[in-house]
Order: C-alpha cells, then structure tokens, then sequence
C-alpha cells in the first residue's frame, strides 16, 4: 500500500489486502463490489448483510471506510484515517437485518505504521 502526496491518494494492491484480510478467509475469487463508496470484499456465501451494515452506519464513518469484508460471522474493515472507537478489534456488531452478531477480526487505519503491524 502506498500514499501518493498529490491529493492524498491511496493505492490498495491486491498483496496489501491478502495480508490485511488473511486471518478471515480472503480470496480475490469471489469477488467484489464498490458499495456506496466502499469496497465489499465478498467471501463465499455473498452475505448481502454486509451491505445493510453499511447502510445503517453514520455517515461520518462510512465515509472514511474503505473496504470491508465479512466471513462466517466475522468482518474486517480498512479505514481512511483512523479507527473509530465502536469498530476496534474484539468488538461484535450486530447485523442490521436479523440481529446477528459479527465479531471485529481487524479494523486498520490505511496508515503506514497499520500495516506494518499487519506485515509483521
């Protein structure tokens, strides 16, 4: 992943999100989806309940959210800036449409220091 100085760019390579994504069963074989502004990393199923979870979040997080994605009864996200408080790892979030829980495997800020953490 890198930063382009100019407009504050972020590029995101498909390596930066096997390793962000590993512990959660990421393939790039099942596709994705923009959604609203934000990338959804699909796992197997297609859950489209991690679309109603973007529906239902404040606009004031979704608009840093970059990616997410959800994986039997887990979900990951990547954030612009920082992580907010309610989406820290160990969290569990309730799916919008029938009150499933999720618990949060990883939530990163697109910083360099993040995703060293996440190399390491």
């Amino acid at each position: 992943m890198e930063h382009i100085v100019r407009d504050k760019v972020l590029v995101v390579y498909e390596s930066d999100l096997v390793d962000i994504f590993r512990g959660n069963n990421y393939s790039h074989e099942h596709g994705f989806t923009n959604y609203k502004g934000v990338t959804v990393l699909w796992d197997e199923d297609h859950d489209t309940r991690v679309l109603d979870l973007i529906d239902s979040m404040p606009v004031i997080f979704r608009e840093d959210l970059l990616v997410v994605h959800e994986a039997e009864g887990c979900v990951c996200f990547l954030w612009k800036d920082c992580v907010p408080r309610r989406f820290q790892v160990g969290e569990m979030i309730c799916a919008p449409r029938d009150g499933d829980t999720w618990n949060i495997t990883e939530s990163i800020a697109a910083t360099k220091s993040e995703i060293a953490r996440i190399n390491l």
